[in-house]
């Protein structure tokens, strides 16, 4: 699995978002790109646990 930003203007853009590149799972046969977006504290509170919400088939969410 690849970490990382994606290029300016494409999903992934936003400085809160975490691209993460081939990744696989067990239930799916190929591995997908999955973005997550990051709460504006997340960095600064690593000890804090935040709720979670799976979208599925949200490749236009972030997008304009």
């Amino acid at each position: 699995m690849h970490e990382g930003l994606a290029p300016a203007g494409h999903t992934g853009a936003h400085p809160r978002l975490r691209v993460h590149r081939a990744f696989r799972s067990r239930h799916l046969p190929d591995a997908r790109d999955v973005t997550v977006y990051l709460p504006p504290c997340y960095a600064q509170r690593p000890e804090r646990t935040f709720p979670v919400l799976y979208l599925h088939d949200g490749q236009n969410l972030f997008d304009g």
